[in-house]
């Protein structure tokens, strides 16, 4: 007798045919059981999307990065040209006027905040 052109009487034949049929099945019996691995699934599913994610993120660090650096350069410039611009201007001595120094900006601060404070404990006595 003959089964898809093998020969079913041979002994061997048949041992070698359900060992592949048992193999075979060994591997459907896998496969089905990893789709209803559900826990499994999501946390592979989790794990791809968290590199994607990671992924993503860093390609758009490094892009905000060399924004941020064209602008900085461009920013550079700029600020040289009118630093420039503003040396080559020449202002008359009667407009100058001589820098306000940093001890009169400071008294000024805390005679307006001794003033402010002075007021408040008025206030509430």
């Amino acid at each position: 007798m003959t089964t898809g052109g093998k020969d079913t009487n041979d002994p061997r034949a048949l041992r070698a045919e359900i060992q592949h049929t048992r193999a075979d099945l060994g591997e459907t019996v896998e496969a089905l059981a990893a789709k209803t691995d559900v826990k499994a699934r999501a946390k592979k599913s989790a794990t791809r999307t968290a590199r994607r994610g990671r992924d993503e993120v860093s390609h758009l660090a490094d892009k905000a990065i060399g924004t941020a650096q064209k602008a900085e350069a461009q920013l550079s410039h700029g600020a040289a040209a009118v630093r420039d611009t503003v040396r080559d201007v020449d202002v008359p001595a009667a407009l100058r006027r001589p820098p306000v120094p940093r001890a009169a900006i400071a008294a000024a601060v805390v005679a307006v905040a001794l003033t402010v404070a002075g007021a408040l404990r008025r206030r509430h006595r």
